[in-house]
């Protein structure tokens, strides 16, 4: 009778064959050779000797291809020299300093090749400041001149590490329609500062797709201050956002047809109002 339990563990203090005294991490008996159990080489967890396969950690396991669990590929991150390179340029941050190699050191561990990349893209888009000219007039499509380079450095290193190249397209299309967009746009994100957190902001949630429904969304929620969201530009933004990434442009169509209903027929309240149709749309994210 074996004293080994299904686990492979020894549950005595003698050996099942001679009787010898044993130890409760001993594998073998050194009096006759008896095998009591192993362990096994990856995770050191006890094993029945006829056992191929670790039940602990799964050493020795044959695993199809599509049930093998996947493995990230390990994060690359910008050469140190390369980071340091760039923040000595004259036309970059031009940090020549006894902290250079400190902010380098910094930056290189933080982010990834690919972020550091898309850190160089925006730097070079909040500092540069430069404006185009369309039709006789001004247009201001990246913050002019609002950081310095110190600032447009620490912001620009924030963004590339919580956005994509795909998203930052987008934050820069939302900047210049929040900076220069119809009359009806709030003064708050007429300026530079506002306008580029809220376009940060929404730049997490919508891509390419999704933007030209966010605006439409908001000029029907916000309209001036009289939308449904009226007395709201912030949390009208949001909402815009919220519900562009959630919903189809179908979707919002049926929204406002049964706000307007509800407003019309039933006479309710605006807040009921869009509260009634979101309901009854089962619109989300709003």
């Amino acid at each position: 009778m074996s004293d080994l339990n299904k686990f492979g563990e020894l549950t005595t203090d003698n050996c099942p064959e001679c009787r010898a005294p044993l130890k409760s991490n001993w594998v073998a008996c050194p009096e006759c050779g008896k095998v009591l159990g192993h362990r096994c080489p990856s995770c050191d967890k006890s094993m029945k000797p006829e056992w191929k396969a670790c039940p602990h950690c799964g050493e020795g396991a044959s695993v199809a291809p599509r049930q093998a669990r996947k493995r990230k590929p390990p994060v690359s991150h910008p050469p140190l020299e390369d980071v340091l390179a760039f923040l000595r340029d004259d036309d970059g941050p031009g940090i020549d300093s006894e902290g250079a190699l400190d902010r380098a050191e910094q930056i290189a561990e933080a982010l990834s090749d690919e972020q550091f990349e898309l850190l160089k893209s925006v730097f070079e888009w909040l500092t540069d400041g430069s404006r185009r000219w369309h039709f006789g007039k001004a247009r201001c499509d990246r913050p002019a001149n609002i950081f310095l380079k110190e600032e447009g450095l620490e912001k620009a290193q924030e963004l590339a590490a919580s956005l994509g190249a795909n998203q930052f397209e987008v934050l820069k299309d939302l900047y210049e329609w929040l900076r220069e967009g119809d009359d009806d746009m709030p003064g708050e994100f007429k300026d530079d500062f506002g306008a580029l957190e809220k376009a940060a902001k929404m730049s997490r949630v919508l891509n390419a797709d999704s933007l030209g429904a966010a605006q439409e969304a908001f000029e029907w929620l916000y309209d001036g201050g009289g939308g449904p969201k009226g007395d709201d530009a912030d949390e009208a933004l949001d909402a815009a956002a919220n519900l562009a990434a959630n919903n189809d442009a179908e979707c919002l169509e049926k929204l406002k047809e049964a706000y307007k209903w509800a407003r019309d027929k039933m006479e309710l309240e605006d807040n009921e109002s869009l509260r009634y149709a979101v309901k009854k749309v089962k619109a989300k994210g709003i």
